[in-house]
């Protein structure tokens, strides 16, 4: 980096000259994001094996209770959104009362793989 002095009215002022200023945080900002980068990656290659197990245990589990979920509320005279979200809730009671968890993402996933096969299979929707 280099710096240049500037002198006003006697006194002197040492400040980065702005080429060298900046090229030096862009150079290290790519360093550092390619690090993080790497990082991420490792990361993701050693958890995401285990999230897809997980969510395949769950889909295996649990589809069975989701469908029944969907399609006991099917023919109520609600709002399409209001059947999906006591879906949702209906699928999450039986998740709990196994004593398990499970986060929002999947459960929506869950109970929108349980609505498609649904509406597979019987023409079917919740709107």
């Amino acid at each position: 980096m280099t710096y240049s002095t500037q002198t006003a009215a006697g006194s002197s002022q040492v400040t980065p000259s702005s080429t060298g200023f900046f090229q030096t945080i862009i150079t290290w900002g790519k360093a550092e994001l390619t690090t993080i980068e790497g990082e991420a990656v490792t990361l993701w290659d050693t958890i995401e094996p285990e999230l897809v197990s997980e969510a395949e245990s769950v889909i295996t589990q649990y589809l069975g209770t989701a469908i029944a979920a969907v399609k006991q509320q099917a023919g109520l005279v609600i709002s399409g959104a209001e059947k999906f979200s006591n879906a949702m809730d209906d699928v999450l009671e039986a998740i709990e009362a196994d004593g398990s968890t499970i986060g929002n993402t999947l459960l929506e996933f869950l109970v929108n793989l349980a609505l498609a096969l649904f509406k597979t299979s019987t023409g079917v929707s919740l709107i």
